[in-house]
């Protein structure tokens, strides 16, 4: 297999370890008023920030006809924010799909719809990565449209013969702006059978983790597999959130390519650069406070600090990478103290050790 000289897949180190400040984000954020809705007789429960518009439709496709059940919410009052969820079951013949299809038929299929979905030449995705609800296999996608400056969340998954879609659109930069969480946490499936579809993490186990770092307090460890045009990416996701002080968050990411990477290009550190100061702005609607190369052992690094609007906090990122493995450190902290000696502390006890 050729190398992969463009540096997109590495940026998604950015992206994942980007998206966990947005919990801590929310506590800022309107997020009120969502009532659970039990819908027990189409299998799930689900929360909505308003009385959600039912629609159903028996769709005639290419694998027959499809029942479409569609819950839609949005916010009436855009004065303060804009908000729309939905919740959509598409019923397919079990000739067609099912639970117990093969994984790669079902990636594919779920794959599919999600291009659909984001298919607006304004809709930038963001990252895609496998997940798992109850013992069976989804996908979940974050995108921006940048036309409207509206962030997208879409999750999907094959449940037996049903996909269940549920999605997520609210203004960027509102102060006002919703806790996406709320929405897809609520998320239950009732009266549906245990999958039998398991997450592969064994890249990501303890076992065989390619780093060492020091945290300041106890950390919430998960792997994830994210989807990328060339290949999958192993993920592990190590964070450590403070309650008080002016750092609030330590994290770091193992990223594991199950395909191969050409850093030998003359341009390599400079395309990857340019490429994670974009998607580091468009991703957190923050402003780039700097970025500067840096070193670790002989090896090329890129720092980045920037703004998180609302919040009088900014993220300081390192990112290097070594043979097909990314690594991204992260610290959120206060403006002025970017380089204190807790932080500096975490950074320089970061070591990469042989697998």
């Amino acid at each position: 297999m050729k190398p992969i000289t463009n540096p997109k897949p590495l940026i998604i180190a950015f992206i994942i370890l980007a998206i966990i400040p947005l919990a801590f984000k929310a506590y800022n954020y309107f997020n009120s008023n969502w009532d659970l809705y039990d819908f027990s007789g189409y299998n799930f429960k689900i929360k909505f920030y308003n009385d959600p518009d039912f629609k159903y439709e028996n769709r005639h496709t290419e694998n027959g006809y499809v029942d479409i059940y569609d819950w839609k919410s949005y916010n009436k009052d855009t004065s303060s924010t804009y908000l729309e969820c939905s919740f959509i079951i598409s019923d397919f013949p079990k000739s067609v799909i099912h639970s117990d299809s093969s994984d790669t038929f079902i990636d594919s299929q779920l794959t599919e719809i999600k291009n659909y979905i984001v298919s607006d030449s304004a809709v930038v995705e963001l990252g895609t990565q496998t997940i798992e609800k109850n013992g069976y296999m989804g996908k979940r996608t974050v995108a921006k449209n940048t036309s409207f400056e509206t962030d997208i969340i879409l999750e999907l998954y094959a449940v037996e013969n049903k996909i269940f879609q549920l999605y997520f659109k609210s203004y960027s930069k509102d102060k006002y702006k919703v806790n996406p969480n709320i929405f897809f946490d609520s998320f239950e499936l009732v009266d549906v059978p245990q999958g039998k579809f398991k997450l592969n993490t064994d890249l990501d186990s303890n076992n065989n983790q390619t780093y060492k770092i020091d945290f300041p307090a106890k950390t919430k460890v998960s792997n994830e597999i994210v989807d990328s045009e060339f290949g999958k990416i192993y993920t592990k996701k190590e964070i450590c959130m403070l309650k008080a002080g002016t750092e609030r968050l330590f994290g770091i990411t193992e990223e594991k390519f199950d395909f191969t990477l050409d850093t030998a290009s003359q341009n390599w550190i400079q395309e990857i650069f340019k490429a994670a100061g974009e998607i580091t702005e468009l991703h957190t609607n923050g402003e780039i406070l700097s970025k500067k190369e840096i070193e670790y052992k002989g090896m090329e690094g890129i720092e980045i600090r920037s703004s998180l609007p609302n919040l009088d906090y900014i993220l300081v990122k390192r990112f290097f990478i070594k043979n097909n493995i990314a690594y991204t450190l992260l610290v959120m902290t206060t403006p002025k103290r970017y380089n204190n000696k807790a932080i500096m502390k975490f950074f320089e006890s970061f070591e990469i050790v042989e697998e």
